[in-house]
């Protein structure tokens, strides 16, 4: 790879490698002397993009859109794509109208809750290549949101029951709510950007992120559904964030604190597979004390998730309850009586000696070169 010396339209020198043939190299170098040097281009762009961002935040200031929340970078990045989203939207509405069958009042709604998106981290996921199609997609989501919203609340406006459904706590940690929503038997959080902080929560009751929010099924052993909406709002509650709770059960408990804890180790009854029939013993993850006994009773097997146990061992079973304080599942209850019953049931006797074994006496040993007793004929 070849260097060539170039001087760049802004007088800096400088120098460069290039390959292939001569007259590309040549006619390469002829379009860096028409160029800025890679210094004076990244100052150009560098201003370039103030003069953007102080044009955009003039711009916010002026049509009285709400201030963008995240660390700087991402608020300097996000001011300018939502000035060109905002464009593209206002542009999309004059040209297109509303359908017959769409609440005119939830549309204007929806369009309104995007311009007030605080996100920075939002406006730069969603907004950085706006299209008419994506843009329309955008909106018809944020309508469908409300209206939802709208009739779970039983509210007159999706602005009343955003009211309605929102606690502050009262150093909130940012301006930009938490919604936490009941789904049939699936809990939901949604929050528009990263935070430590709340992953860290959500993710310690079982919620896992599928890619567009935190979800968790609750099932029969975890709960209701809105104990557990109320537990999570109320663990975030007080660690700073606002949250946005529309069931009004769920959201009670989450000021309360009324929600019924969750219990975490039951032992149930394993239903199918090679161990069906037997006790299923499950509990919190890294508790090495709980496994050691577990495995100490006798008959037991790791059998992934859980351990398993015979259910012949009930009485082993009902002292780890006791130890470690388990739950008992209906099924695992149901065991124990079986299981007792059987042992109650069966026989009990003394056994009685039996004869000994016949030894027999010994065989006589023939002598080398003599025949076998046994085959004598001495008559």
């Amino acid at each position: 790879m070849a260097k060539y010396s170039v001087t760049y339209a802004c007088g800096h020198t400088g120098t460069v490698r290039l390959t292939g043939p001569t007259r590309t190299r040549e006619w390469i170098l002829k379009n860096k002397e028409q160029e800025l040097c890679p210094d004076c281009y990244k100052a150009q762009l560098e201003a370039k993009r103030e003069a953007e961002r102080v044009a955009a935040a003039a711009e916010a200031a002026e049509q009285e859109l709400p201030a963008l929340v995240g660390t700087d970078k991402q608020v300097a990045w996000a001011l300018t794509i939502r000035k060109k989203y905002l464009e593209v939207l206002d542009g999309v509405l004059q040209r297109r109208t509303v359908r017959e069958d769409v609440d005119t009042v939830l549309a204007q709604q929806a369009v309104e809750s995007i311009q007030r998106e605080p996100s920075a981290v939002w406006w730069i996921e969603n907004g950085r290549n706006p299209s008419d199609r994506e843009i329309m997609t955008l909106v018809a989501k944020r309508y469908k949101g409300l209206l939802d919203l709208r009739e779970a609340a039983g509210a007159v406006s999706a602005e009343e029951a955003l009211a309605e459904a929102t606690v502050r706590p009262e150093t909130p940690v940012s301006e930009i709510p938490v919604q936490i929503r009941i789904r049939e038997s699936t809990v939901e959080v949604i929050y528009p950007e990263r935070n430590d902080t709340l992953r860290e929560i959500v993710k310690g009751r079982g919620f896992r992120w599928n890619g567009a929010l935190w979800a968790r099924q609750i099932g029969k052993f975890a709960g209701t559904p809105a104990d557990r909406a109320g537990e999570i709002g109320n663990l975030l509650l007080r660690a700073g964030f606002v949250i946005q709770v529309f069931d009004e059960v769920a959201r009670e408990m989450a000021v309360s604190g009324s929600y019924e804890p969750e219990y975490v180790r039951w032992v149930t009854q394993r239903t199918g597979g090679d161990y069906a029939g037997w006790f299923s013993i499950q509990w919190e993850r890294d508790n090495e004390a709980i496994y050691a006994a577990a495995r100490k009773i006798a008959g037991s097997r790791w059998s992934k998730p859980n351990v398993v146990v015979p259910a012949a061992q009930y009485e082993a079973i009902l002292d780890l309850v006791d130890e470690f304080g388990f739950q008992l599942s209906p099924g695992a209850l149901g065991l124990i009586e079986a299981a007792r019953a059987t042992r109650e049931a069966a026989l009990v006797v003394k056994p009685v000696g039996g004869p000994e074994p016949i030894k027999g006496e010994p065989k006589e040993q023939t002598k080398p070169g003599e025949i076998d007793a046994d085959l004598r004929d001495d008559d």
